[in-house]
Protein backbone atom coordinates (compact mmCIF):
# COMPACT_ATOMS: atom_id res chain seq x y z
CA UNK A 1 0.00 0.00 0.00
CA UNK A 2 2.88 2.38 0.79
CA UNK A 3 4.30 1.99 -2.75
CA UNK A 4 0.94 2.75 -4.28
CA UNK A 5 0.59 5.72 -1.95
CA UNK A 6 4.06 6.91 -2.95
CA UNK A 7 3.17 6.63 -6.64
CA UNK A 8 -0.07 8.50 -6.00
CA UNK A 9 1.72 11.29 -4.16
CA UNK A 10 4.39 11.50 -6.89
CA UNK A 11 1.75 11.69 -9.62
CA UNK A 12 -0.06 14.39 -7.68
CA UNK A 13 3.13 16.47 -7.42
CA UNK A 14 3.86 16.02 -11.13
CA UNK A 15 0.30 17.02 -12.04
CA UNK A 16 0.46 20.06 -9.78
CA UNK A 17 3.82 21.05 -11.26
CA UNK A 18 2.45 20.74 -14.79
CA UNK A 19 -0.55 22.87 -13.90
CA UNK A 20 1.70 25.53 -12.39
CA UNK A 21 4.00 25.39 -15.41
CA UNK A 22 1.05 25.76 -17.79
CA UNK A 23 -0.29 28.63 -15.72
CA UNK A 24 3.11 30.32 -15.81
CA UNK A 25 3.39 29.98 -19.57
CA UNK A 26 -0.17 31.24 -19.95
CA UNK A 27 0.64 34.27 -17.84
CA UNK A 28 3.83 34.90 -19.82
CA UNK A 29 1.94 34.58 -23.10
CA UNK A 30 -0.87 36.84 -21.88
CA UNK A 31 1.61 39.49 -20.82
CA UNK A 32 3.53 39.22 -24.09
CA UNK A 33 0.36 39.64 -26.12
CA UNK A 34 -0.69 42.64 -24.05
CA UNK A 35 2.69 44.25 -24.74
CA UNK A 36 2.90 43.38 -28.43
CA UNK A 37 -0.73 43.98 -29.40
CA UNK A 38 -0.51 47.78 -29.63
CA UNK A 39 2.23 47.42 -32.25
CA UNK A 40 0.74 44.62 -34.29
CA UNK A 41 -1.96 44.33 -36.92
CA UNK A 42 -5.26 42.65 -36.11
CA UNK A 43 -6.98 40.44 -38.61
CA UNK A 44 -10.69 39.77 -38.20
CA UNK A 45 -12.24 36.81 -39.97
CA UNK A 46 -15.62 37.51 -41.55
CA UNK A 47 -18.44 35.09 -42.22
CA UNK A 48 -17.86 35.56 -45.96
CA UNK A 49 -14.47 33.90 -45.68
CA UNK A 50 -12.63 37.17 -46.26
CA UNK A 51 -10.18 38.71 -43.84
CA UNK A 52 -10.68 42.34 -42.99
CA UNK A 53 -7.46 43.94 -41.86
CA UNK A 54 -8.10 46.76 -39.46
CA UNK A 55 -5.60 49.04 -37.77
CA UNK A 56 -4.67 48.09 -34.23
CA UNK A 57 -6.66 49.95 -31.64
CA UNK A 58 -9.68 50.35 -33.93
CA UNK A 59 -11.47 47.10 -33.26
CA UNK A 60 -13.85 47.39 -30.36
CA UNK A 61 -15.87 44.20 -30.47
CA UNK A 62 -17.86 41.89 -32.69
CA UNK A 63 -21.60 42.04 -32.34
CA UNK A 64 -23.67 39.29 -33.93
CA UNK A 65 -27.09 40.71 -34.61
CA UNK A 66 -29.86 39.27 -36.79
CA UNK A 67 -27.41 36.67 -38.00
CA UNK A 68 -25.00 39.30 -39.33
CA UNK A 69 -21.46 40.03 -38.30
CA UNK A 70 -20.88 43.62 -37.23
CA UNK A 71 -17.43 44.99 -36.58
CA UNK A 72 -17.71 48.16 -34.55
CA UNK A 73 -14.80 50.55 -34.53
CA UNK A 74 -13.67 52.18 -31.31
CA UNK A 75 -14.99 55.61 -30.49
CA UNK A 76 -11.46 56.93 -31.03
CA UNK A 77 -11.94 56.33 -34.75
CA UNK A 78 -15.20 58.25 -34.88
CA UNK A 79 -15.76 61.97 -34.79
CA UNK A 80 -18.39 62.32 -32.09
CA UNK A 81 -19.24 65.80 -33.33
CA UNK A 82 -20.18 64.59 -36.80
CA UNK A 83 -23.83 65.56 -37.35
CA UNK A 84 -24.53 62.35 -39.28
CA UNK A 85 -24.42 60.46 -35.99
CA UNK A 86 -27.40 62.49 -34.77
CA UNK A 87 -29.64 62.31 -37.86
CA UNK A 88 -32.23 59.50 -37.59
CA UNK A 89 -32.48 57.23 -40.62
CA UNK A 90 -36.21 58.01 -40.88
CA UNK A 91 -35.49 61.73 -41.18
CA UNK A 92 -32.73 61.21 -43.72
CA UNK A 93 -34.78 58.94 -45.97
CA UNK A 94 -37.85 61.16 -45.73
CA UNK A 95 -35.71 64.12 -46.76
CA UNK A 96 -34.10 62.28 -49.69
CA UNK A 97 -37.51 61.09 -50.94
CA UNK A 98 -39.18 64.49 -50.64
CA UNK A 99 -40.59 65.81 -53.93
CA UNK A 100 -38.42 68.93 -53.69
CA UNK A 101 -35.26 66.81 -53.33
CA UNK A 102 -35.91 63.71 -55.44
CA UNK A 103 -32.55 62.11 -54.76
CA UNK A 104 -33.48 58.72 -53.30
CA UNK A 105 -35.02 57.24 -56.43
CA UNK A 106 -32.26 58.61 -58.66
CA UNK A 107 -29.49 57.18 -56.46
CA UNK A 108 -31.28 53.81 -56.41
CA UNK A 109 -31.47 53.82 -60.21
CA UNK A 110 -27.82 54.78 -60.54
CA UNK A 111 -26.78 51.97 -58.21
CA UNK A 112 -28.75 49.48 -60.28
CA UNK A 113 -27.29 50.80 -63.53
CA UNK A 114 -23.64 50.49 -62.49
CA UNK A 115 -24.09 47.13 -60.78
CA UNK A 116 -25.59 45.72 -63.98
CA UNK A 117 -22.87 47.34 -66.05
CA UNK A 118 -19.89 46.11 -64.03
CA UNK A 119 -21.19 42.86 -62.52
CA UNK A 120 -18.78 43.07 -59.56
CA UNK A 121 -17.90 40.17 -57.30
CA UNK A 122 -16.86 42.27 -54.29
CA UNK A 123 -18.74 45.49 -53.61
CA UNK A 124 -17.86 48.15 -51.07
CA UNK A 125 -20.47 50.82 -50.29
CA UNK A 126 -19.10 53.92 -48.55
CA UNK A 127 -21.77 55.72 -46.52
CA UNK A 128 -24.34 52.99 -46.96
CA UNK A 129 -27.02 54.80 -44.88
CA UNK A 130 -30.22 52.70 -45.12
CA UNK A 131 -28.98 50.56 -48.00
CA UNK A 132 -30.69 52.29 -50.92
CA UNK A 133 -29.87 50.25 -54.03
CA UNK A 134 -28.98 46.99 -52.29
CA UNK A 135 -32.20 45.48 -53.57
CA UNK A 136 -30.39 45.29 -56.92
CA UNK A 137 -27.66 42.96 -55.64
CA UNK A 138 -27.52 39.66 -57.53
CA UNK A 139 -26.06 37.09 -55.13
CA UNK A 140 -25.05 34.82 -57.99
CA UNK A 141 -22.75 37.57 -59.29
CA UNK A 142 -21.79 39.66 -56.28
CA UNK A 143 -20.36 37.28 -53.68
CA UNK A 144 -19.13 39.78 -51.09
CA UNK A 145 -21.03 42.91 -50.05
CA UNK A 146 -19.45 45.27 -47.54
CA UNK A 147 -21.12 48.42 -46.26
CA UNK A 148 -19.58 51.06 -44.04
CA UNK A 149 -21.11 54.01 -42.26
CA UNK A 150 -20.41 56.30 -39.32
CA UNK A 151 -23.87 55.72 -37.83
CA UNK A 152 -24.52 52.37 -36.13
CA UNK A 153 -28.30 52.84 -36.36
CA UNK A 154 -27.97 53.06 -40.13
CA UNK A 155 -26.07 49.78 -40.18
CA UNK A 156 -28.70 48.14 -38.00
CA UNK A 157 -31.36 49.25 -40.49
CA UNK A 158 -29.41 47.80 -43.40
CA UNK A 159 -29.03 44.50 -41.56
CA UNK A 160 -32.74 44.30 -40.82
CA UNK A 161 -33.70 45.12 -44.39
CA UNK A 162 -31.19 43.13 -46.39
CA UNK A 163 -29.43 40.67 -44.08
CA UNK A 164 -31.71 37.77 -44.93
CA UNK A 165 -31.55 38.35 -48.69
CA UNK A 166 -27.82 39.06 -48.97
CA UNK A 167 -25.98 36.25 -47.13
CA UNK A 168 -22.55 37.80 -47.69
CA UNK A 169 -23.48 41.21 -46.26
CA UNK A 170 -20.88 42.59 -43.85
CA UNK A 171 -21.30 45.93 -42.08
CA UNK A 172 -18.62 48.08 -40.48
CA UNK A 173 -18.97 51.18 -38.36
CA UNK A 174 -16.14 53.31 -39.68
CA UNK A 175 -15.26 56.96 -40.12
CA UNK A 176 -12.94 57.23 -43.13
CA UNK A 177 -11.90 60.74 -42.12
CA UNK A 178 -10.17 59.03 -39.18
CA UNK A 179 -9.13 55.70 -40.68
CA UNK A 180 -8.37 54.92 -44.32
CA UNK A 181 -6.78 51.50 -43.71
CA UNK A 182 -7.33 48.45 -45.89
CA UNK A 183 -10.46 46.44 -45.11
CA UNK A 184 -10.97 44.54 -48.37
CA UNK A 185 -10.00 44.34 -52.04
CA UNK A 186 -13.12 45.40 -53.90
CA UNK A 187 -13.65 45.47 -57.64
CA UNK A 188 -16.52 47.93 -57.18
CA UNK A 189 -16.62 50.87 -54.76
CA UNK A 190 -19.71 53.07 -54.56
CA UNK A 191 -19.52 56.55 -53.00
CA UNK A 192 -22.64 58.64 -53.60
CA UNK A 193 -22.81 62.04 -51.88
CA UNK A 194 -19.90 61.11 -49.64
CA UNK A 195 -17.02 63.33 -50.71
CA UNK A 196 -18.96 66.46 -49.76
CA UNK A 197 -18.68 65.34 -46.13
CA UNK A 198 -15.37 63.47 -46.03
CA UNK A 199 -13.32 65.61 -48.37
CA UNK A 200 -11.70 64.49 -51.62
CA UNK A 201 -8.35 63.40 -50.17
CA UNK A 202 -9.62 61.06 -47.45
CA UNK A 203 -12.17 59.36 -49.68
CA UNK A 204 -9.68 58.81 -52.48
CA UNK A 205 -7.08 57.46 -50.07
CA UNK A 206 -9.59 55.03 -48.58
CA UNK A 207 -10.71 53.95 -52.05
CA UNK A 208 -7.14 53.39 -53.21
CA UNK A 209 -6.41 51.26 -50.14
CA UNK A 210 -9.46 49.10 -50.74
CA UNK A 211 -9.76 48.66 -54.50
CA UNK A 212 -8.36 45.82 -56.56
CA UNK A 213 -6.38 46.40 -59.73
CA UNK A 214 -8.86 47.04 -62.50
CA UNK A 215 -11.59 47.85 -59.98
CA UNK A 216 -14.23 50.51 -60.59
CA UNK A 217 -14.78 53.47 -58.27
CA UNK A 218 -18.13 55.18 -58.85
CA UNK A 219 -18.54 58.65 -57.37
CA UNK A 220 -21.66 60.81 -57.36
CA UNK A 221 -21.24 64.43 -56.38
CA UNK A 222 -23.78 67.21 -56.09
CA UNK A 223 -23.63 70.57 -57.80
CA UNK A 224 -25.84 73.06 -56.00
CA UNK A 225 -25.87 75.59 -58.84
CA UNK A 226 -26.17 78.44 -56.33
CA UNK A 227 -28.97 76.64 -54.50
CA UNK A 228 -28.95 75.79 -50.78
CA UNK A 229 -26.88 72.64 -50.20
CA UNK A 230 -29.49 70.91 -47.99
CA UNK A 231 -32.96 71.52 -49.38
CA UNK A 232 -35.71 72.97 -47.14
CA UNK A 233 -37.96 69.95 -46.62
CA UNK A 234 -39.08 70.88 -43.12
CA UNK A 235 -37.05 68.06 -41.54
CA UNK A 236 -34.96 69.87 -38.97
CA UNK A 237 -32.38 67.22 -38.09
CA UNK A 238 -31.10 66.96 -41.66
CA UNK A 239 -30.16 70.63 -41.66
CA UNK A 240 -27.26 69.71 -39.37
CA UNK A 241 -25.51 68.03 -42.30
CA UNK A 242 -25.29 71.38 -44.02
CA UNK A 243 -22.81 72.56 -41.39
CA UNK A 244 -20.09 70.26 -42.78
CA UNK A 245 -21.17 70.12 -46.43
CA UNK A 246 -18.44 71.27 -48.82
CA UNK A 247 -19.03 71.32 -52.59
CA UNK A 248 -16.71 69.13 -54.64
CA UNK A 249 -15.09 70.54 -57.75
CA UNK A 250 -15.08 67.84 -60.49
CA UNK A 251 -11.82 69.13 -61.96
CA UNK A 252 -10.05 68.96 -58.61
CA UNK A 253 -11.47 65.49 -57.98
CA UNK A 254 -10.26 64.14 -61.31
CA UNK A 255 -6.81 65.72 -60.94
CA UNK A 256 -6.28 64.20 -57.49
CA UNK A 257 -7.74 60.86 -58.61
CA UNK A 258 -5.25 60.72 -61.48
CA UNK A 259 -2.38 61.30 -59.05
CA UNK A 260 -3.53 58.25 -57.10
CA UNK A 261 -3.74 55.97 -60.13
CA UNK A 262 -7.41 56.38 -61.10
CA UNK A 263 -8.53 57.05 -64.67
CA UNK A 264 -11.91 58.42 -65.70
CA UNK A 265 -13.77 56.12 -68.09
CA UNK A 266 -17.18 57.75 -68.06
CA UNK A 267 -19.47 60.30 -66.51
CA UNK A 268 -23.09 61.37 -66.61
CA UNK A 269 -25.15 64.33 -65.46
CA UNK A 270 -28.62 64.13 -63.92
CA UNK A 271 -30.82 67.13 -63.17
CA UNK A 272 -32.67 67.34 -59.87
CA UNK A 273 -35.60 69.42 -58.63
CA UNK A 274 -34.86 72.99 -57.60
CA UNK A 275 -31.97 73.32 -60.06
CA UNK A 276 -29.40 70.97 -58.51
CA UNK A 277 -27.33 68.50 -60.52
CA UNK A 278 -25.77 65.10 -59.88
CA UNK A 279 -22.47 64.28 -61.58
CA UNK A 280 -21.66 60.57 -61.56
CA UNK A 281 -18.08 59.80 -62.48
CA UNK A 282 -16.75 56.29 -63.14
CA UNK A 283 -13.09 55.74 -62.39
CA UNK A 284 -10.95 52.67 -62.89
CA UNK A 285 -7.87 51.82 -60.85
CA UNK A 286 -4.95 50.49 -62.89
Amino acid sequence: MSSFLGIGITDAFITSANVLLMASWYDILRRAVSLLLPWSRIYAFLLTGDYLRVGTGLINNRVFQNGRNFINMQEASTNKNNPWIEIPIEDYEQHMSHSSVGQASLLGSLTQKYLLKNKPETCLFIGIAGGNGLENIDNTISKHIIGIDINQDYLNTVSERYGANIPSLQLLKLDITKDTNHVCSADFIWAALVLEYTGIDMCLEFAKNNIAAGGHFIVTIQSNNNVQSVGPTGIGSVKKAGTIFKPVDPGELLAKAAEMGFTEIGREENLLPKGKTFFTIELIYK
